[in-house]
């Protein structure tokens, strides 16, 4: 067995088009790379037919359930079209996979959503099922309306499985002939005495094909064999997690995740036997016996060892065969195929003997990838589910280098300046693309108020010519100049230049309160409707009161400094009325 490297092991989780800083997920020169959203724990992606909506798959949590989240084409909104119950996703189990039905545009009676994923069944409570007690893989259907899937129909149930939580499978394809492809994993028992994958009567280390009404068909190979499952196509493998079908020819090819020393990559072929666990790869394995009759060997293999030749990985997601997009004519009929672990995406060429040759790098840095897809618009969707990350890499047609083409909602294509989620200049521009005054002047470009700012430049409020960046601060409750702070510029005793009627001398009101508790000049009282400027300047402000003890004739001052600084809990207050101009008592 192996965990280290296995899918979804020590995975940390994480609208509009956003593109890929440089330094991750760097696509070809020519390409570009899109993030069209985030999910929690992502593995699957699949595009709606017709509206080239985005359905993800989300894992699932530890309170057992796991979402379909919908992203519209036009506008990118994110929504739930399903929250699922009874999801067991311990380890690689969980919702995996997801495809819609061949005739989905042909009404309502066809429009369906089929899923594969791990159903738990405890002993008791919600999600028992009566008569089964453990999880088990299932394939399913719901029916969509209005972005909503409900209705869940089962169509195949895998057996119980063992503690074992890896090597599960998950992936879901429909063929030109409307069968549906399954895989399902071996559930780590290789070291079995008659492991899975070797075993007819058992589901798991096989694709399966069955009608979409979930029987198999009666051209699969071991239908009417006894002693074996007739929705098997093909066996001996540990771990297909990720397949595709090829559009054109039909053929499945199927990424196989290997065990201690080799990733490989299987030409489909109804009723083959890959071999496993007698073989990983082309090397011998485990001893088998009987063995395997004909195997069928790889038509790609590489190693895990860091300077393997041609490269190295540790865990295979297969990707599909590009057909009829826009990429450049060279990646027409290629595979596509990408490692978990080794964070990078490749392409092959499909020899006429069906092995794969001409393997080349295309994207070095794509995280932990975990489904590769062709997108309707000619672009290459993938999952990264270790950053949470939904994206596709598409052909360039960025004419001016801002990261954003006109098919991506670049209004101007020209100007580098202009794209969506540009900040806006004070240059008659439409630069973030989404200015609903274009191509007229901008509003925020308008000088309303006739101040000389506009909102563009920093003015805060159009329609007063007395506020505007740098006008002078006045005590009005009031952000003049613009700098996001009230009353300050020079005035921040606001109190003390301006008077408090309504203030009183409790320590919780007033216009600035602090200063009802601080004494800035040492006469005992703070800023309150006694001391109404809480500065030197009282220092000229006293008259003479021969009936204060404290009054001192040479400087005119009144020597209070060690007077308390309560406010009217000072026995000399009316002291300091005096001192204001008033009579003596």
């Amino acid at each position: 067995m192996r965990y280290a490297s296995g899918l979804f092991v020590a995975v940390v989780c994480s609208g509009a088009l956003v593109p890929r800083p440089a330094f991750t997920a760097t696509p070809p020169p020519g390409f570009q790379d899109f993030e069209l959203f985030s999910a929690s724990k992502p593995t699957a992606l699949a595009y709606e037919p017709g509206s080239g909506n985005a359905f993800v798959l989300e894992k699932g949590d530890a309170a057992g359930s796991a979402r379909v989240l919908r992203r519209a084409l036009a506008g990118g909104t994110v929504t739930t079209a399903l929250s699922l119950p009874c999801v067991d996703s311990d380890g690689e189990r969980g919702l995996l996979g997801i495809a819609f039905d061949p005739d989905y545009l042909q009404g309502a009676s066809t429009r369906w959503v089929y899923l594969y994923y791990t159903r738990q069944s405890p002993a008791s409570g919600a999600c028992w099922i009566p008569g089964s007690v453990g999880s088990r893989n299932h394939v399913v259907r719901f029916k969509e309306a209005g972005g909503v899937l409900s209705g869940e129909e089962s169509l195949l149930e895998g057996p119980i499985l063992s503690a074992a939580t890896n090597h599960n499978g998950g992936t879901l394809r429909f063929a030109p002939d409307k069968t549906l492809f399954a895989s399902m994993g071996d559930n780590d028992t290789d070291a079995d005495t008659l492991p899975r994958s070797r075993d007819l009567s058992d589901l798991r280390g096989k694709i399966l094909r069955i009608a979409r009404d979930g029987t198999p068909p009666i051209d699969n190979p071991f239908v009417g064999q006894a002693g074996a499952r007739g929705e098997i196509w093909a066996w001996g493998l540990r771990n297909p997690f990720r397949f595709s079908i090829d559009s054109s020819t039909g053929t499945p090819w199927i990424a196989d995740v290997g065990e201690n020393e080799w990733e490989e990559i299987d030409r489909g072929v109804s009723g083959a036997d890959y071999g496993y666990p007698c073989f990983e790869g082309n090397a011998s394995f485990r001893y088998c016996n009987p063995a395997p009759a004909s195997p069928i060997f790889p038509a790609f293999v590489y190693g895990h060892a860091v300077g393997t030749v041609p490269f190295s990985g540790a865990t295979v997601i297969g990707g599909p065969v590009y057909r009829n997009g826009d990429f450049p004519p060279s990646y027409e009929g290629r595979l596509f195929f990408g490692d978990y672990v080794a964070r990078w995406i490749r392409s092959a060429a499909i020899d006429p003997g069906g092995t794969l040759s001409d393997v080349q790098l295309f994207m070095a840095d794509a995280g932990n990838v975990v489904d590769i897809v062709q997108a309707p618009n000619g672009c290459l969707g993938w999952v990264d589910i270790g950053a949470g990350s939904i994206h596709e890499t598409c052909q360039s047609n960025d004419q001016d280098g801002d990261g954003f083409s006109a098919d991506r909602g670049d209004c101007d294509d020209l100007d580098s300046t202009v794209f969506p989620g540009a900040p806006q200049r004070c240059d008659g521009k439409n630069n973030n693309c989404s200015d609903a005054n274009w191509p007229s002047v901008p509003a925020n470009e308008s000088d309303i108020d006739l101040d000389g700012y506009r909102i563009c430049n920093g003015d805060c409020n159009d329609s007063d010519p007395a506020i505007h960046p740098g006008a002078p601060e006045t005590c009005n409750a009031v952000d003049d100049n613009c700098d996001t702070v009230v009353d300050d510029g020079g005035n921040a005793l606001c109190s003390d230049a301006y008077a408090c009627t309504a203030d009183v001398c409790d320590g919780a009101n007033g216009c600035l309160a602090t200063h009802e508790t601080v004494n800035l000049d040492a006469t005992g009282f703070s800023t309150n409707r006694v001391d109404g400027r809480d500065l030197a300047v009282l220092a000229n402000a006293w008259s003479s009161c021969p009936g204060d003890p404290l009054y001192n004739p040479a400087t005119n001052l009144d020597q209070l400094a060690t007077l308390p600084g309560a406010c009217v809990g000072d026995t000399d207050f009316h002291l300091f009325m005096n001192a204001f101009g008033r009579s003596c008592p």
